[in-house]
């Protein structure tokens, strides 16, 4: 039986940066694992947790980040949440899960009371067209033309059909919503953020925090022992 090898790169700069790069099994699968300082753009209250937190750069397929991280104090987190919700976007989900939380574009696994915050890869480029079509930037601000009649954008999107893609303009719609299980053959990026809360009912409890009232909420929680002795 033939088996897959991950290969792991650890580089240390100074003493506030480590870089972790996974190379996973096919040649243009990456994922850069760093311990850095967070956005400059988010407050305060949540980049100074950048020591507790993990920062993972996804592009494999699949283009975003991923913001990891973790509380061991209820107070700590309570202040901080509030804060937190400042960065979703329109749209954007909140989804819990509790025990241990895996996300497979990562390859990371959370088994404590912390918050994955999903954001677009802040990458800014651009991409040619095929049989040398026009170059057409990537990154946000995505055009409005991708976002559903309320102004919400989709979690991904991608390039739109190929066949629409030859002789396109820079009036073309050229990106388009992708869903996961989609064309494996187009490269999607994160074009919002969405957040993942990992409960553990003592530092985290939903008894003690807010939500926001138009946020959609995914509770892909695990029963308690408490609950599965009751079934």
């Amino acid at each position: 039986m033939r088996r897959s090898h991950l290969v792991f790169t650890v580089v240390l700069i100074g003493p506030i940066l480590s870089v972790v790069m996974l190379t996973l099994p096919s040649a243009d699968a990456r994922v850069g694992m760093m311990r850095i300082e967070l956005p400059t753009d988010w407050p305060e209250s949540v980049r100074a947790l950048w020591r507790d937190s993990l920062t993972i750069d996804i592009s494999h397929g699949i283009s975003e980040k991923a913001y990891e991280i973790s509380f061991d104090d209820r107070y700590t987190f309570e202040e901080t949440w509030p804060h937190v919700l400042e960065l979703l976007d329109e749209g954007a989900t909140i989804t819990l899960e509790s025990g241990t939380s895996y996300y497979a574009r990562s390859g990371t696994t959370l088994t404590g009371p912390s918050v994955r915050i999903l954001t677009p890869s802040g990458h800014t480029g651009k991409i040619r067209l095929r049989d040398g079509g026009q170059w057409v930037e990537i990154g946000p601000p995505w055009p409005d033309y991708v976002s559903s009649a309320d102004g919400e954008m989709p979690e991904y999107v991608t390039l739109s059909d190929k066949s629409a893609l030859f002789g396109a303009t820079a009036q073309s719609p050229i990106w388009t919503p992708w869903q996961p299980g989609g064309s494996r053959e187009s490269r999607a990026f994160r074009s919002r953020v969405d957040i993942i809360l990992v409960v553990d009912s003592d530092i985290i409890d939903l008894n003690r925090i807010k939500f926001p009232p138009d946020t959609p909420i995914v509770d892909n929680r695990q029963p308690s022992e408490t609950e599965r002795a009751r079934e």
